[in-house]
């Protein structure tokens, strides 16, 4: 099993539109393209990759660690306007969010 890094983390919202822009360029293209093997390979690793930040996701023992990493990395809001969606200073939100990612690797 894979182990979810930061990099992969703070990735998350660029992969989800990829994965985006490859499912169109999939139904653009059609299934007799050349190109459709390498789009769907494309495609399995985006969708892997995404899986493994929500299952990290759901490992979070409590919601508010889930609510600031969803926040953060999946939507791809500020510190700041995580710390006042969830009723944090910015300081108290990177904290906890620098606290959540200590135990991820680097990359």
């Amino acid at each position: 099993m894979q182990i979810l890094t930061i990099k992969q983390l703070e990735e998350y919202h660029a992969s989800r539109k990829e994965l985006l822009l490859v499912e169109r360029q999939m139904m653009a293209m059609g299934e007799e393209s050349h190109q459709t093997p390498r789009l769907k390979e494309r495609l399995e690793k985006l969708t892997a990759e995404l899986d493994m930040v929500n299952d990290y996701i759901d490992s979070l023992d409590d919601s508010l660690s889930r609510q600031l990493i969803t926040l953060r990395y999946v939507e791809g809001m500020t510190r700041k306007d995580v710390g006042a969606f969830v009723g944090l200073s910015e300081v108290q939100a990177g904290r906890r969010i620098k606290s959540l990612l200590s135990v991820l690797p680097d990359s």
